[in-house]
């Protein structure tokens, strides 16, 4: 008989040292680097350190066969604090693989986030694409990079130094994390305990934070891994200086190419933009970065404000439609989502889509099994494309 054991779950046991270790040797396996002492070494981190940890194990016999890790997040929705379960680790022992301990696991899963967050996110493996689409996840991101030729910018002296980040710069990275990120769909909420995290977890390895400083004041930080910028966050005023120095930091570096990976909202890419340069993206709906809502009503309650100031300042006259199980009415400029109990639906689409259009994934037409009216104008005004972008360094 499978035993579950939580922790933070049902509190039906918490996890002792055995369980631990097992769950380590587990993890070690089935997400093999470059040894495995390297992956255990990788995991034990992991287990002692990941701020806001919850696991899910599942035992036989009082041996551990599979695990479910969840990271609690806090996802911001334009400035609305989300309660976020992140999908980590998952692992069952090859044998198990075929009974019912992954239908068990998961239960227990969306029994946790269902009583726990607003939404659930993760970062799926090429090899579980489609694995998560049946449970309503849906890919919202669309993977953007940017590159650029050093060789093709003259670039021009600047009195900005980088110096490696602190755990004493930790609340004014933040300060600028916060500043820029403010108006992105994707970054996540980073209390002091995670960037202390991020800053113990990158020491060694390949990942750099480095604060800018300008006349022995800092203006900002970036964050990098060989040629390619995950992260910036500075000053506003100070954006060409920041540009500047970052490209000389690569070119010194030894860097032709630098791939921006900062989303395609971000401040700088209009500055970043005027060069010559190339897009890439890729849209993978059924893995990739996956997004799912708990509750659909429950979560227009939450975000209702920022849907009604689409409509405000974008002057919408008074409309009343109905879209599959919802009724919108903006009636004297308040709007209202209810559900519709008795009308045709104006518009039509697979329910699970809901999670892509929310987001600003895709236009309404693009969603699996659309089918509308004029309507459809009204939901891209309240729906508009958010390029989301989760960043680099919040991948479980």
């Amino acid at each position: 008989m499978i035993e579950v054991v939580n922790n933070g779950f049902t509190k039906i046991n918490e996890l002792n040292t055995d369980d631990i270790d097992q769950c380590l040797d587990l993890l070690a396996k089935s997400f093999p680097g470059n040894s495995y002492y390297d992956s255990h070494n990788k995991m034990n981190f992991f287990f002692k350190n990941e701020p806001e940890l919850k696991c899910l194990v599942l035992k036989e016999n009082d041996k551990c066969i599979g695990i479910q890790c969840i990271v609690d997040r806090i996802f911001r929705f334009f400035e609305i604090n989300c309660s976020a379960s992140g999908l980590s680790y998952t692992a069952i022992k090859p044998n198990y693989q075929n009974s019912d301990a992954a239908n068990l696991i998961k239960k227990h899963m969306f029994k946790y986030i269902e009583e726990n967050s607003d939404l659930s996110f993760g970062f799926a493996r090429k090899v579980l694409d489609n694995y998560w689409y049946p449970y309503g996840y849906r890919g919202i991101t669309n993977f953007c990079e940017i590159s650029l030729l050093i060789k093709s910018i003259f670039l021009s002296n600047t009195d900005v130094v980088s110096r490696i980040m602190r755990t004493n710069d930790i609340a004014l990275v933040n300060k600028y994390y916060n500043d820029i990120h403010s108006e992105m769909l994707g970054p996540l909420l980073r209390k002091k305990e995670l960037w202390e995290y991020y800053l113990e977890k990158f020491k060694k390895g390949d990942i750099k934070i480095f604060v800018m400083d300008l006349n022995k004041e800092p203006i900002g930080y970036y964050i990098i891994n060989g040629g390619v910028v995950y992260e910036i966050g500075y000053d506003l005023k100070y954006s060409k200086q920041v540009f500047v120095h970052i490209m000389h930091k690569l070119k010194n570096l030894g860097y032709d190419e630098i791939i921006f990976k900062i989303g395609k909202n971000h401040p700088m890419i209009d500055l970043i933009t005027r060069y010559e340069h190339s897009i890439r993206t890729r849209f993978v709906w059924r893995g990739g970065h996956i997004l799912r809502v708990t509750s659909i009503d429950k979560y227009f309650n939450k975000i209702i404000n920022v849907l009604e100031d689409r409509a405000k300042n974008t002057n919408l006259s008074d409309f009343e439609f109905s879209c599959n199980s919802f009724h919108f009415s903006y009636i004297d400029k308040k709007l209202s989502i209810t559900s519709n109990n008795q009308n045709t639906p104006n518009i039509i689409f697979d329910e699970h889509e809901w999670t892509k259009l929310i987001f600003g994934a895709c236009k309404p037409k693009l969603l699996n099994g659309y089918d509308g009216d004029n309507n459809g104008k009204i939901l891209s005004i309240l729906f508009p494309i958010c390029n989301p972008q989760f960043l680099e360094i919040d991948q479980l």
